[in-house]
């Protein structure tokens, strides 16, 4: 690999860091309203189906839950 290519990569590879830790950044903890009217502490991690959302709770568990 010639030296420019390395640092490209190395700065491509870089950005997307930065990037994964704003979006870690971003996500926090939230107060969810549950239709059992229980509430939960939990912070949303991805959507597996346009059905589902996956979230961290704040016990450390995941939870998949309807979106609906």
């Amino acid at each position: 690999m010639g030296r420019n290519l390395k640092i490209s990569v190395l700065a491509v590879l870089l950005a997307a860091t930065a990037v994964a830790a704003t979006a870690a950044a971003a996500a926090e903890m939230r107060t969810w309203n549950l239709n059992s009217s229980a509430t939960m502490e939990a912070e949303i991690v991805g959507f597996p189906s346009p059905e589902t959302v996956e979230v961290n709770r704040s016990d450390g568990k995941v939870s998949t839950l309807p979106t609906a």
